[in-house]
């Protein structure tokens, strides 16, 4: 052959190959930007955000009909379309679609593997899925109708999530003894529960998932929560989330022996501050925590200072298993009692200034706030505390106050240790 033709056409063979390969990584490059951009497509997103706002109240039709179109806007066998299928599984569960709905995950889960996207969203996806299976595995149905009625006596998801949280946390002297640990610890623990208070399944969170402290929470949670009067909801399930306390409390704090007044204490080894879980505000001197949270559960029982103000400021006080490795003190289970008494008894007298239907929170101010360091006050774990606090409420143009006299924190959260004077 020719040497000019020759190397001629191995030009041309070198062109078309390089040619040939820079379209491909171009259309890959594009196909990628695709993807990962497509969540700014505003029509897709006004879509989503508006079948959202119908699946809050139980909308589940035109939720769905929202969602059918956003998924023809989806790149196929796209982390997005996952999503989509996954968002369209939720109603299909909701509705009592189980088949479909286990069909539309199981493709979403799929997609998801293949393209090695997204973890938080196939962790979401395999959890929605194993609901489903709970579902089944109860012998439980979801008949969500395709629109929930106005009228109904429940709402259609809980208004008052921390009120029902507070609920939940009745349980925890019933959980405590899962783990024979002489200190005390936190186990996040999942809860799903239907609208008529069935128990679906629970799972414990990070690591104590998949241990034997996870299996006995969760056996003894499938007994106790069908026996706990829960607020109903009209939807067919939710997902609750609560911190369970588990460990040895106190041979006075096992629920057996609560009017004993015994010198049963918390030993000084065994409860070493330092094995227990203590939050990052409670382990050293930070910024001290805002007081939405607070400023939320004092609108509670502002509304209820004239109806049932005594299980209204349940919430507000400090809660029962943190005092008991907080305090430095030969009996601190006694001593929580005879706080707690206290403080129903300043609850009661302090009503009786509020005697109007409907009270309005206007606003909290905090006192002086210090941090009190382990070693001082008899306490063992440091804390914010924050005394001569005022609540000021209104009912249409009378204006009152009233003084919270100690508030400390655990945690992001504030509590009540003493609303009236502070007793010896």
């Amino acid at each position: 052959m020719n040497k000019f033709i020759k190397n001629n056409i191995l030009k041309l063979v070198f062109t078309l190959v390089f040619v040939s390969t820079s379209l491909t990584a171009c259309n890959k490059k594009n196909s990628e930007i695709s993807n990962d951009s497509f969540n700014d497509s505003e029509e897709y997103q006004a879509l989503i955000k508006e079948a959202y706002n119908f699946k809050k109240t139980g909308n589940n039709k035109e939720a769905l009909k929202l969602l059918n179109r956003a998924a023809e806007l989806v790149p196929k066998d796209s982390v997005i379309e996952a999503s989509s299928l996954d968002d369209r599984a939720s109603i299909f569960l909701r509705t009592g679609e189980f088949k479909k709905a286990e069909e539309f995950y199981l493709n979403a889960i799929k997609i998801i593997q293949k393209t090695k996207g997204n973890y938080l969203l196939l962790t979401g996806i395999e959890n929605r899925l194993k609901t489903l299976y709970a579902l089944k595995e109860n012998n439980l149905k979801c008949k969500e109708s395709d629109v929930y009625p106005n009228d109904s006596k429940a709402p259609y998801f809980p208004i008052d999530i921390q009120g029902y949280q507070t609920v939940l946390g009745t349980l925890t002297e019933k959980l405590a003894s899962c783990s024979d640990s002489k200190t005390l610890e936190p186990v996040s623990i999942r809860v799903v529960i239907t609208g008529d208070g069935k128990f679906v399944r629970a799972y414990a969170r990070h690591k104590f998932a998949g241990t034997k402290i996870e299996q006995c929470v969760v056996e003894r949670l499938k007994k106790l929560i069908p026996e706990t009067k829960l607020p109903k909801f009209g939807a067919c399930f939710r997902g609750f989330s609560y911190p369970y306390m588990v460990g040895q409390l106190n041979a006075d704090s096992d629920g057996d022996n609560k009017n004993s007044d015994s010198d049963s204490s918390i030993n000084n080894e065994d409860s070493d501050s330092d094995n227990f879980k203590i939050p990052l505000q409670n382990s050293k001197k930070t910024t001290p925590p805002s007081f939405d949270t607070l400023n939320e559960k004092i609108k509670i029982l502002a509304n209820n200072f004239n109806t049932d103000p005594a299980t209204a400021a349940n919430d507000l006080f400090f809660p029962k298993e943190p005092f008991l490795i907080l305090k430095d003190s030969k009996n601190p289970a006694k001593y929580y009692r005879q706080l707690l008494k206290w403080y129903n008894e300043d609850i009661k007298n302090e009503s009786k200034n509020f005697k109007a239907n409907e009270w309005e929170f206007v606003k909290f101010e905090p006192g002086s706030c210090k941090w009190k360091a382990p070693g001082t006050e008899f306490n063992k774990i440091g804390y914010y505390s924050c005394v001569k606090n005022s609540v000021t409420l209104k009912n249409k143009d009378e204006i009152k106050k009233f003084e919270i006299n100690v508030l400390i924190n655990w945690g992001n959260n504030w509590y009540i240790t003493h609303l009236g004077k502070i007793h010896n």
